[in-house]
């Protein structure tokens, strides 16, 4: 067999297949698993930690690694729906925990990029730090409830259109913008550059 007919998989492909594995012995053992009902579920479900995913997609291609994702997602969240519970309004509590995300994730990338200490490490810390002060400066209590005025964008995740979930809908949409802004974009191409040849990617 000559080597034009040796099938390479990269590691997109391996990890398609062992998710379509997967996928095929549940269809296979588990009754009910494929309707459509239970489909839709489930993507409901995953539609958050989907989103999460592209997030750390970015991160990856890059050859970086964020283990603050999920307490960065949480924290600013957690403070918004604080500020709407204590009388503030939707916009300026959104503005506040947007801009207390951007500077937190702004911080882990300045003491990467400038300061060079290695990513795990830094976003370790970040981590923690922001779970820390969530719980001990931001939440009142463990469960943050969702107030009325929170009711104007329960669209995003609480409606539905044709039956679908508008979860799914964002998190389809969040799909197509990333796969846009990563391959039509040039910071979306400096950042394949970067995770294939870093050194060359700096190149001027």
């Amino acid at each position: 067999m000559t080597s034009k007919h040796i099938i390479r998989l990269d590691q997109q492909s391996i990890v398609f297949l062992i998710s379509l594995i997967i996928f095929c012995c549940f269809f296979i053992f588990l009754p009910n698993f494929f309707t459509v009902g239970n489909l839709i579920a489930m993507m409901r479900s995953i539609s958050v930690l989907a989103i999460l995913g592209l997030g750390m997609a970015i991160v990856v291609i890059g050859r970086g690694i964020d283990l603050s994702m999920v307490a960065l997602m949480a924290v600013p969240t957690a403070l918004v729906m604080t500020m709407v519970d204590s009388g503030n309004g939707l916009v300026l509590s959104i503005t506040v925990g947007t801009g207390f995300a951007i500077i937190a994730g702004g911080i882990s990338g300045l003491l990467v990029a400038y300061a060079e200490i290695p990513a795990l490490f830094v976003t370790l810390a970040t981590g923690l730090a922001l779970a820390g002060l969530g719980q001990v400066g931001i939440l009142k209590a463990d469960m943050v409830s969702w107030s009325d005025g929170m009711n104007p964008i329960r669209w995003i995740g609480g409606a539905s259109l044709f039956g679908i979930p508008s979860s799914i809908l964002v998190a389809a949409f969040m799909f197509i913008a990333v796969g846009w802004f990563l391959k039509k974009t040039k910071i979306g191409r400096f950042i394949y550059s970067i995770g294939d040849n870093p050194n060359t990617a700096r190149t001027p």
